[in-house]
C-alpha cells in the first residue's frame, strides 16, 4: 500500500483498481483450488460464482481494507500447501510457508495457522517416514514464523513492542487490523 501510495502520489483510486484485480485473482485461484482438490468442474465453477458475486466480497474489495489481499494470499498458501503434500516439491512448502507468513503480516489473526495445520504432514502422504514428515512440518512452522518474527522484530526496533500487531492484546478474533 505505501508503495502504490508512493508511485501515485497517495490516490486511493489505484489503490481499488488493484484490489479489484486481487479479487478477480481470489476469483480464479477458489477456481483452482476447486480443481487442485479434485472437486468436478462444475463445483469448480460455482464456487469461483460464489466468490465472484458474493456482496460482501464486493463491497470489501471497494473498500481500503485488507481482505481482499488476505483472501487471495490464503487461497495461494492452500494451494501451495496442497501441492507441496502430494509432490513433496521443496519449493511449494516454502511458498507455502511465505504465503501464510504474508497472510499473517496482512490480518494477524492468522499468525498460528501454519502451527494449526502442521499436523497435515503427519495425517497426508504415509509413505515418508514418521520423522522425515515430522521434520518437513516443522521446517514449514520455522520458515513461516521465522518470516513473521522478522516484522516482530522491527515492531520492537521501532515501536519498542514484541508484537506482530499494535492493535493490542484483548482478543485475535476482535483485533480491527
Amino acid at each position: 500500500l505505501a508503495l502504490v501510495y508512493g508511485i501515485t502520489d497517495s490516490s486511493p483510486y489505484v489503490v481499488v483498481f488493484l484490489q479489484a484485480l486481487i479479487g478477480t485473482i481470489t476469483v480464479y485461484l477458489t477456481f483452482l483450488l476447486g480443481r487442485t482438490l479434485k472437486f468436478s468442474m462444475y463445483a469448480s465453477v460455482v464456487a469461483a460464482m460464489v466468490v465472484a458475486l458474493d456482496p460482501v466480497t464486493i463491497l470489501h474489495t471497494n473498500l481500503l481494507l485488507t481482505e481482499t489481499l488476505f483472501t487471495a494470499v490464503i487461497i495461494g498458501g492452500v494451494i501451495c500447501l496442497y501441492f507441496y503434500l502430494q509432490v513433496e516439491r521443496p519449493r511449494w512448502l516454502f511458498l507455502s510457508a511465505i504465503l501464510f507468513a504474508i497472510g499473517a503480516l496482512t490480518r494477524p489473526i492468522s499468525q498460528y495457522l501454519p502451527v494449526v495445520l502442521a499436523p497435515l504432514f503427519l495425517m497426508i502422504n504415509k509413505s515418508s517416514s514418521k520423522w522425515i514428515r515430522i521434520s518437513r512440518a516443522a521446517i514449514f512452522v520455522i520458515f513461516s514464523c521465522g518470516l513473521m518474527f522478522i516484522w516482530v522484530y522491527r515492531n520492537y526496533q521501532v515501536l519498542g513492542i514484541w508484537s506482530l500487531s499494535d492493535t493490542g492484546t484483548y482478543n485475535l478474533a476482535y483485533q480491527s487490523a
